[in-house]
């Protein structure tokens, strides 16, 4: 799972070992999705490719992107996506909110390598928690 846009939440010292995450499928649409979880989508862009990103807004919230201070509300049954590193991130700031049906899972934990084993915070960065808004 080595992407420069999940650093430093995956793989922050040796480039050359990527991590290994849980991915739990099962019951992943029964509760809702929370901001801050760390899902696996299939990329909007590239179907054979999957993404590692942090949910930054749900359906129905605002959010500013980073780059072009414009305001998207996120439609229904939609999230807005984000990686960790934000100068090198294809993330929803790049191709917009997502479809749920995109969504593959929720990654709960790292489970390799052993010393990085451990569980994946549900939080968001504190530029993520700045660029939310309330909805008007």
């Amino acid at each position: 799972l080595f992407s420069a846009s999940r650093t430093p939440l995956l793989n922050p010292v040796d480039r050359r070992q990527s991590d290994l995450v849980w991915i739990k499928r099962w019951n992943t649409f029964r509760r809702p999705l929370s901001t801050g979880a760390v899902v696996a989508v299939k990329s909007p862009i590239d179907s054979r490719c999957v993404l590692i990103k942090r949910v930054v807004a749900l359906e129905g919230e605002a959010i500013e992107t980073r780059d072009t201070d414009s305001c998207h509300i996120i439609p229904r049954g939609h999230i807005w996506v984000e990686g960790e590193n934000v100068t090198n991130s294809r993330d929803s700031n790049v191709f917009g909110p997502i479809s749920l049906g995109l969504v593959l899972g929720v990654a709960t934990h790292i489970v390799w390598p052993p010393h990085r084993w451990g569980h994946l915070e549900v939080a968001l960065l504190p530029d993520q928690i700045a660029r939310r808004t309330k909805r008007e």
